[in-house]
């Protein structure tokens, strides 16, 4: 089926994806809710905006759903998060892919896995320049460089990544800048 060409706002709620197709061929603005799908779904739209804390995959005891389905947004869909930082929920244990640059005026991340024990992974590519700290809370973050924690930090910031549960699998080593400071906290850490 064709694209629809406007965009596609979720504020609340849960939608869950049905088709390749189903958030049109414009903006896509993410504000709050939950993103899921009924299969796993490869999605190509003309941009993301992520103006809110938003969960990606849902378990099918709240969603009739079949299976931990992954959701990829493709390397042509850039992703904005403006300048505040936002949390990003696994809500499965899919993968859920944002492959497409990921910038900022100053907001960060932070990545989390619900209450449920979600065991899913954020795949990120390398390139991404958003400036704000990252926080990896719960799940797995996979990636292959240090860009896929964004920009590197005009002066050292002791905590411009902290690890508070959660686990980075990287593909290949990753050697970090000198102005990006690391800090561990909480208990149950993993680098793989």
């Amino acid at each position: 089926s064709t694209a629809y060409g406007g965009g596609f706002t979720l504020s609340n709620g849960t939608m869950v994806i049905r088709g390749a197709n189903a958030l049109g061929s414009g903006a896509v603005n993410l504000n709050g809710g939950t993103l899921a799908a009924n299969a796993s779904r490869s999605i190509s739209v003309g941009s993301i905006s992520i103006g809110g804390n938003v969960q990606f995959g849902e378990i099918s005891s709240n969603v009739s759903l079949a299976g931990a389905n992954n959701i990829s947004f493709s390397s042509a869909v850039p992703v904005a998060l403006g300048a505040s930082t936002r949390t990003l929920t696994l809500g499965n244990s899919a993968t859920h892919s944002l492959l497409g640059t990921i910038s900022s005026t100053g907001g960060g991340l932070i990545f989390a896995a619900n209450a449920n024990g979600s065991t899913g992974t954020f795949a990120l590519a390398t390139g991404n320049t958003y400036t704000g700290k990252t926080q990896l809370t719960g799940g797995i973050v996979s990636g292959s460089g240090e860009s896929i924690f964004g920009g590197n930090p005009a002066s050292f910031v002791a905590d411009q990544i902290t690890f508070n549960g959660g686990t980075l699998s990287a593909s290949g080593n990753i050697s970090f800048s000198s102005n990006r400071g690391i800090t561990f906290t909480g208990s149950t850490n993993t680098l793989n």
